[in-house]
């Protein structure tokens, strides 16, 4: 392992810990790296695999965080920046004090493309050790955004890893030619992949051929099926638990299987809008896992849609996803036409979340860049990794569907403030 990494992974934990004067942490020789060497010394801190079947959601989203944060830090106000890089490297702190890890495999092919066979092969009948010995090999021979081209289509429509591994994939592809071992981010995800390969939804599969013929305003149809899906009760609200339950009752095939999903940029516009409106109208609860994985996870399959050999049923996988939490979340049927009054006040530290999202959504053009700069800055200092990938989507979902920017930063602004007041009340509770 580098020296730096190693020196890294050292660090104590407790330069990181909530209250944590930013000095000592200033002191190291980690602080004073550049950007793009500290997220390198970070990747290669956490791209080795825990040993064992241990998964946590630390585990599966230390890769995405990892990288939303990167993608967030070059939209950090000057005077966070140092918050927002220690958060970073504490990713790779925390993960070195989680356990034992695997080491590289090392397995001899007769050539790049047996290996990426084999690589596709093991994913499909669940061989996590055989997939990441023929990752690792690939990854010293082959473009990350070729592997992630190869990887996506067959696990689209995976449930494994809670249905996040297009999210890596669309992250690799954004960080492309900036940080040369990106690629080792996607071992331990794979393995999770691998270990499950039966954790699919499989409406979409042979025997539920998509309608071949487009209906009329088939986009304002999509809408309403998704602005109030029949309610589908669950005990738990986990993705291994939402995204299944449709499928269980029959409900995408029935509520879904008429559309043809062809017209892509519609599709894409009612996804996003769906999942932007259902953070700002339904029920809050929901706001900090439910309806941040309502945008975060059709948003990576779209994004991934220029490395599919099949868009439409990349779209009707998407579809679904927004489908499975309106069913099991949903307290309200949305109103795509609904938009916050106009704010009463513009004190941001004092604004409830609907606040927030008012002074947001009703700020002019020419402030929009600063309220982008204020969310990814209170995104990236802060230590919620859906607070950070959220916030990095409703930016992304803004600069896909223009048209609606001040909705996806208003979504934005109020999760920010659902946050702060939720870490305003943590604090205020008697010892």
């Amino acid at each position: 392992m580098h020296f730096e990494t190693q020196a890294l992974r050292n660090l104590p934990l407790a330069l990181f810990t909530e209250h944590a004067p930013i000095e000592p942490w200033l002191a190291t020789s980690i602080a004073a790296m550049s950007d793009a060497r500290l997220i390198e010394t970070c990747i290669d801190a956490i791209s080795r695999p825990k040993a064992g079947n241990k998964r946590t959601s630390f585990f599966l989203h230390a890769p995405l965080e990892l990288l939303a944060r990167a993608a967030l830090l070059p939209l950090v106000q000057l005077q966070q920046q140092d918050l927002a890089r220690r958060r970073i490297a504490e990713i790779a702190v925390r993960y070195a004090n989680a356990g034992e890890e695997l080491s590289t495999v090392e397995k001899r092919y007769e050539s790049t493309s047996a290996a990426r066979a084999e690589l596709l092969g093991a994913v499909a009948s669940g061989d996590p050790d055989v997939a990441d010995a023929a990752l690792c090999h690939v990854l010293q021979r082959i473009p990350i955004t070729q592997i992630a081209g190869d990887l996506f289509d067959p696990i689209a429509a995976s449930c494994a890893a809670a249905a996040h591994a297009p999210i890596l994939l669309a992250e690799l592809h954004r960080v492309a030619g900036r940080y040369t071992n990106a690629g080792l981010l996607v071992r331990a995800p794979l393995r999770y992949l691998a270990s499950q390969p039966n954790a699919r939804l499989q409406w979409l599969d042979e025997g539920h051929a998509l309608t071949p013929e487009s209906t009329l305003e088939e986009s304002i149809q999509l809408a309403r099926v998704l602005s109030k899906p029949e309610a589908i009760a669950l005990a738990e609200h986990s993705i291994t638990a939402t995204l299944p339950a449709p499928e269980s009752l029959g409900r995408y095939q029935r509520d879904l299987g008429a559309f043809t999903f062809k017209d892509v940029d519609a599709v894409v516009r009612v996804l996003l809008r769906t999942a932007a409106h259902s953070m700002l109208q339904d029920d809050a609860k929901h706001a900090p896992y439910g309806w941040t994985h309502c945008l975060t996870l059709p948003l990576a399959l779209l994004s991934n849609l220029p490395y599919s050999k099949n868009a439409q049923r990349v779209c009707a996988m998407a579809s679904a996803e927004v489908y499975a939490f309106r069913a099991t979340m949903a307290s309200v049927t949305l109103d795509f036409n609904w938009k916050p009054e106009p704010p009463k006040h513009r004190e941001w530290i004092a604004a409830t979340p609907s606040d927030a999202a008012a002074i947001v959504y009703h700020a002019p053009e020419s402030e929009r860049f600063a309220y982008r700069e204020k969310l990814a800055t209170e995104a990236a200092v802060h230590r919620d990794a859906h607070l950070a990938k959220y916030t990095l989507a409703c930016i992304d979902a803004a600069a896909r569907d223009p048209e609606c920017e001040s909705l996806y930063l208003a979504a934005a602004a109020y999760l920010n403030a659902w946050w702060r007041e939720f870490d305003a009340e943590r604090t205020s509770e008697p010892e």
